[in-house]
């Protein structure tokens, strides 16, 4: 306990507590997914290998075995104890998912910056814990359970052992859990061969930790392919080789720009992009900002190169600009950090709002066993089978039949459906009232999943 006490004596244990709060409510309230990627190559995997997923179409990646079984497999021994206890219910298990993904990027990321502290100078390290992990958009993405998360947890797990030279043998497996978690995480350990180019016998131990882990990752996919099989290697081949990953859309250079200034507001686009800026000017004034600029540069860059662009890809690189940004803003006056955290704060509802609305119809529909449900159109809604009852029948409505449960997607359907004798909404995914009254027209263009249950 008093070593425990003394590793935190540097921080409030008012604010530690604090973080560790909402890294434990967050997981609740912003249910589904910030990308399907996340569903579908995460989860579903796992649910699969549970055998909770009757008839299970494999995808095409799957098909070209581009994608490590690390995370799923690192899943399936979680849920297993709990599923032998009896409960197999996707959404519970989603939950338990979400919460132990936020918890335990808190705990690395709590780690690296404790490694941080001892090796930069910081004035005030309560503002640097303050933006580390109050941060909205740091909130969200530890809650989340895709790859993205967990490779950069474990990222910054091993780079704080680095940091101070502890065990590199451990460090190099723990960077090998992180590349095959993610793949592209491997950008990041480009600057470690700077950095021990005068350590030849410690980048020796790092890669040993590596090959060995690399090679119990290779085994395990060997395993779950039924043949010998290098995910990275056909990765390389099937996206960048042979181009799959522009099939999904190419954006300009500037892509990243415009998403950053547009999706982390208030404040938080200006910031990171300005710190950066100001990294490069200051350079030479510190160490903290050329190691980290050194670092984060060869990943930000590829990631400009590389055709297909979205927002998660830079998302690894969060946590080392908001320390950059902590380190610039120090010498300014506290009212500029009151007021930019104020901003901060204004953005918290989104962590309690599920990123994926439809997620709460998905929870009805299964935690009501529902077997039967028609739909007004003729196509099925419904993509994510894990989500729903094994046995459910999803079909399209007839006027000749009797339909005891009701699925409608936008207005003209929400319009119909209320002339049909006996059916009353039950769940959707706005509010029923603001459905109703719809003011403005505000929701005329949006998808209104609703369910009603026709007596």
């Amino acid at each position: 306990m008093n070593k425990i006490m003394k590793y935190f004596s540097q921080t409030r244990i008012q604010f530690i507590l604090i973080a560790l709060f909402l890294h434990t409510i967050v997981p609740f309230f912003s249910s589904g997914f910030l990308h399907p990627d996340e569903q579908y190559y995460v989860l579903d995997f796992t649910f699969e290998k549970l055998n909770m997923i009757v008839n299970y179409q494999k995808s095409w990646e799957y098909l070209e075995g581009i994608r490590s079984f690390a995370l799923p497999m690192l899943f399936y021994f979680i849920a297993r104890p709990i599923q032998a206890l009896g409960c197999d219910n996707p959404h519970t298990l989603s939950l338990i998912f979400r919460i132990i993904s936020s918890l335990f990027a808190f705990g690395c990321q709590l780690y690296f910056y404790h490694q941080v502290l001892k090796k930069y100078c910081f004035k005030n390290h309560h503002q640097l814990f303050l933006l580390l992990f109050l941060a909205w958009p740091l909130l969200l993405i530890h809650a989340r359970t895709n790859s993205e998360n967990w490779s950069t947890s474990f990222f910054l797990l091993a780079l704080g052992l680095l940091l101070h030279d502890q065990n590199k043998y451990k460090a190099g497996m723990i960077l090998a859990t992180a590349f095959f978690i993610r793949f592209q995480t491997g950008f990041l350990f480009l600057p470690l061969l700077y950095f021990y180019r005068h350590n030849l016998k410690g980048l020796l131990k790092i890669g040993s930790g590596f090959l060995f882990f690399s090679l119990i990752f290779i085994y395990l996919d060997s395993s779950e392919y039924q043949k010998l099989m290098i995910t990275p290697l056909n990765y390389l081949e099937v996206n960048i080789f042979e181009g799959k990953v522009n099939s999904f859309g190419t954006s300009s250079v500037f892509f990243y720009t415009y998403k950053t200034l547009t999706k982390l507001l208030p404040f938080w686009g200006i910031a990171l992009i300005g710190s950066l800026l100001l990294t490069i000017k200051n350079v030479q004034k510190e160490n903290i900002f050329r190691d980290f600029l050194i670092l984060i540069m060869p990943f930000f860059i590829i990631h400009h190169l590389i055709g297909h662009k979205e927002l998660r890809f830079l998302y690894p690189l969060l946590p080392f600009f908001i320390i950059i940004f902590a380190k610039i803003i120090e010498n300014y006056k506290k009212p500029f950090f009151t007021v930019f955290m104020i901003g901060n704060f204004l953005a918290y509802p989104i962590l309690f709002f599920p990123l994926y609305k439809p997620i709460s119809i998905y929870q009805y529909i299964y935690n009501q066993n529902i077997k039967s449900i028609h739909t007004l159109s003729a196509q099925n809604p419904f993509e994510i089978k894990a989500l729903l009852p094994p046995e459910i029948q999803i079909e399209q409505y007839r006027e000749s039949q009797a339909a005891r449960y009701l699925f409608i997607q936008n207005y003209a359907e929400y319009n119909m459906a209320k002339t049909i004798e006996n059916c009353i909404p039950q769940k959707s995914t706005y509010p029923l009232w603001l459905i109703e009254k719809n003011p403005y027209g505000i929701l005329s263009k949006s998808n209104i999943w609703v369910i009603f249950k026709c007596d």
